[in-house]
């Protein structure tokens, strides 16, 4: 037993009031502090006085701890057995065979085999399910997110492209829009050169766009006819300055100026009157703008008057749309190779010894007329196409206006220009599925 209880239970009164002596068992005494209503100071002004007073109180020690669920569970057993007991004593003796089997924790029937194996499933899926109900996070993470990206991507797999025929493109230099596009003949005195000019000049104009019967679709209308040549006009500074004597055909005009490793520039800066007078112009009927390039240097005016030409079409600097994307010029001359017939027959001559080969009268008549063969098998007029490699169809574009204007230009002198034409489609490749599958 243990002594100095009335003073051991004093002392904890006089610090928790509402403490109560509930067990006390040999050598043991279990007192029951309140959890509510009491001032958490009182608690560890008790503890301190105990530690103190351990001695003197006739204590070997003291600790605390929380009621366990055992405990709980047993002490509302056991007043529910009280009160059982008090109220109706005969069940007890009624009811003894069952209380014994359900004392001894087994159920009435076994569950064994699929059976049980589908409860378990199904007390899983529960488990699952309220789990799933009560926390929103796991929910969204395990189930709305993985489904949401398997619905996207099915989504996708389903986006390709249509499976059939593209549709054709008529290339022409309109599908640019109006721009500056020029002309230049370098035989002006040449009777066919002149007539091939003229042919570009007369109706239908270039190419097949002012047709009879309109050939080309989805295009502009064509105007009546052309408007008058005109000559742009010039301050007097540039005539000035174009009219000394520091020019020529080589350098016909102020050079530009390009970027350097200390000044960088988008563009060429070039100044006044780079690039020669402007010259002579006209409208077509097409609605482009046509210059007459002859006896002007076409590269050094193309190249010194693009700055200029671009800043006035550049409407943001995202997007340059370009103006000028081709032209023709005619009468152009290639170097005519001068071919000795009797150096063939040198050179031939010394191939056969070599390879042991000796020639009749027959090769020999050939080899001296090698020569004049090799001469007119070289074009001596030429007609060079212009283009802009930033339009993509430009070259095949202006290809198809010079084709057009030497066909014209050797049609009968009775057959109406305009009803000939020749017009360029382009059909893309059609793929097949298996194809269209490689490539997407």
């Amino acid at each position: 037993m243990v002594r100095n209880v009335e003073s051991i239970t004093t002392l904890i009164h006089h610090h928790v009031p509402e403490a109560k002596l509930i067990e006390m068992i040999g050598q043991e005494m279990t007192y029951l502090l309140p959890n509510k209503g009491f001032k958490y100071r009182s608690y560890a002004s008790l503890f301190r006085e105990l530690e103190e007073t351990l001695n003197d109180m006739g204590l070997s020690s003291f600790g605390i701890s929380d009621t366990s669920l055992e405990e709980i569970f047993l002490k509302v057993t056991a007043d529910g057995e009280a009160a059982n007991s008090s109220v109706t004593p005969d069940v007890n003796v009624m009811g003894s065979a069952q209380e014994s089997d359900s004392s001894a924790g087994r159920a009435s029937r076994q569950v064994k085999g699929f059976s049980l194996v589908l409860k378990q499933f199904y007390a899983l899926l529960v488990k699952r399910f309220h789990h799933a109900t009560r926390s929103h996070k796991d929910f969204l993470a395990q189930i709305v997110l993985p489904a949401s990206f398997v619905l996207i991507a099915l989504v996708f797999t389903m986006i390709v492209p249509p499976f059939g025929e593209y549709p054709s493109l008529t290339l022409t230099p309109w599908m640019y829009g109006p721009q500056f596009t020029f002309i230049s003949n370098e035989q002006p005195s040449h009777p066919k050169m002149k007539h091939f000019i003229q042919t570009l000049l007369n109706e239908p104009g270039m190419g097949t766009r002012c047709m009879a019967n309109q050939p080309v679709e989805n295009l502009f209308s064509c105007l009546n006819a052309s408007s008058d040549w005109e000559i742009p006009e010039v301050s007097s500074e540039i005539t000035d300055i174009l009219y000394s004597q520091e020019w020529d055909s080589r350098n016909p005009s102020p050079s530009c100026e390009c970027s350097t490793n200390t000044k960088l520039t988008m563009l060429p800066v070039c100044p006044a009157g780079a690039g020669g007078l402007p010259p002579i112009q006209r409208k077509e009927p097409t609605g482009d703008i046509l210059l007459d390039m002859t006896n002007k240097n076409i590269s050094d005016y193309l190249m010194k008057t693009y700055p200029k030409l671009i800043k006035t079409s550049l409407k943001s600097k995202y997007w340059v749309n370009e103006q000028r994307y081709g032209g023709l010029s005619v009468g152009g001359q290639l170097p005519i190779l001068d071919v000795d017939p009797e150096e063939i027959q040198d050179v031939l001559s010394q191939l056969g010894q070599m390879l042991n080969i000796t020639g009749g009268p027959y090769s020999k008549s050939v080899m001296n007329e090698l020569g004049t063969f090799l001469h007119y098998m070289e074009s001596e007029y030429n007609v060079k196409v212009w283009y802009n490699n930033k339009g993509w169809h430009a070259m095949v574009s202006f290809m198809n206006v010079a084709n057009n204007a030497i066909l014209r230009a050797y049609l009968p002198r009775y057959a109406n220009p305009s009803e000939f034409g020749i017009t360029v489609i382009n059909h893309p490749l059609n793929l097949t599925k298996e194809q269209l599958s490689e490539v997407t």
